[in-house]
């Protein structure tokens, strides 16, 4: 099961949930303190001209796409609002929101609502909707219990005209299940991705990774392949582990951020690449700037963009943020590089050479 005992409220990521006072937040990865949920704020009331409403409220979105470089922005504005969401995660070494689940009034399980949409679906983007999954669940032979969908359709606010779709994959075992469904259909021209998408994800992606050219942001964009069209609307793809899954539990090691590094290396294990934290274990380090630095075991990316962008044996050029990783059980140290700070502005990146 996704989420362990039948019943449990155990959150995944790309959930969404809404508090009392009417903020719906969406659930960011794996690593969640005891009795709070990390996440980042995805939709608030506003007075505003708005394409979501709940209830005749009109709903502002906070974060444009689901990456750490908008996160900065998410996390002032719940510091305005509500302060005691946003805490210091001793762990990680940094500020992050986390919601109090008791200050949780609704939990949105995507899985759940594609099962809504799947059995009545209530209008026309809930239709096309309803025939992707479909699409996708008979190209793939994946379960539909194993499919959900997040975004403002998840919490039933979305836009009929305007709104995208915005899927989810759970487990491991799915994955290449489905990325080997979606070529099949590219290739059939079931799902669309053309010229025209291309420049709409390259035009998107500059506006908030700065490290790489135009020119490299389409590579990037025709590996990872992350929006497509269906019935000319767009939908994305994204996967999840399963709460059994999950790559570290929280607490397990104490980060320490150290300072930013550029290196050439080997994938030697891509698998765990496809998540939130998308992570490469690597070898064969060839330092760039600085020319020392201390021997590195894995890239951890938190921008969605380079995820599952890079297969076993391939050369990639990283650029990100040194840290060291500290085990709480046995004060053994290794180093990462971190994909998705904040101090590093959007200038990080990873990117294959092959």
């Amino acid at each position: 099961m996704l989420r362990g005992e039948k019943g449990s409220n155990r959150f995944l990521d790309r959930d969404l949930f809404e508090t009392e006072e009417g903020y719906i937040f969406c659930v960011v990865a794996e690593h969640h303190p005891p009795n709070r949920v990390t996440s980042y704020l995805k939709y608030m009331p506003t007075r505003d001209q708005s394409l979501w409403k709940k209830h005749n409220i009109k709903l502002e979105r906070i974060m444009k796409t689901y990456g750490a470089s908008q996160y900065e922005r998410s996390r002032e504005i719940v510091r305005e609002i509500c302060k005691k969401y946003v805490t210091y995660d001793k762990y990680l070494n940094i500020e992050l929101i986390q919601v109090p689940i008791e200050d949780i009034r609704i939990h949105y399980r995507p899985e759940e609502r594609v099962q809504e949409i799947l059995k009545e679906p209530r209008d026309r983007l809930e239709e096309v909707t309803k025939e992707l999954v479909e699409k996708l669940v008979d190209s793939s032979g994946i379960s539909t219990h194993y499919i959900g969908v997040t975004g403002s359709l998840l919490a039933k606010i979305h836009n009929v005209d305007m709104s995208d779709i915005d899927v989810l994959v759970y487990s491991k075992k799915n994955t290449l299940k489905m990325i080997d469904a979606l070529h099949d259909l590219l290739r059939r021209n079931v799902v669309i991705f053309d010229r025209r998408m291309l420049e709409i994800c390259v035009n998107d992606l500059s506006k908030y990774i700065k490290g790489l050219d135009r020119e490299k942001l389409a590579k990037i964009v025709k590996r990872r392949v992350p929006r497509m069209f269906f019935r000319d609307r767009i939908f994305s793809i994204n996967f999840v582990r399963t709460f059994e899954e999950r790559y570290e539990k929280y607490g397990e090691y104490y980060y320490e951020k150290l300072y930013p590094v550029k290196i050439r290396a080997r994938v030697v294990d891509s698998s765990e690449s496809y998540y939130n934290p998308s992570i490469y274990v690597i070898d064969d380090i060839r330092p760039i700037e600085p020319v020392n630095v201390p021997k590195i075991s894995e890239i951890a990316s938190y921008e969605n963009i380079f995820s599952g962008i890079a297969r076993e044996g391939e050369e990639i050029i990283i650029y990100g943020m040194l840290e060291r990783k500290i085990s709480t059980r046995t004060g053994s140290e290794t180093y990462r590089i971190v994909i998705g700070s904040i101090d590093m502005r959007g200038l990080d990146y990873v990117y294959p050479l092959d």
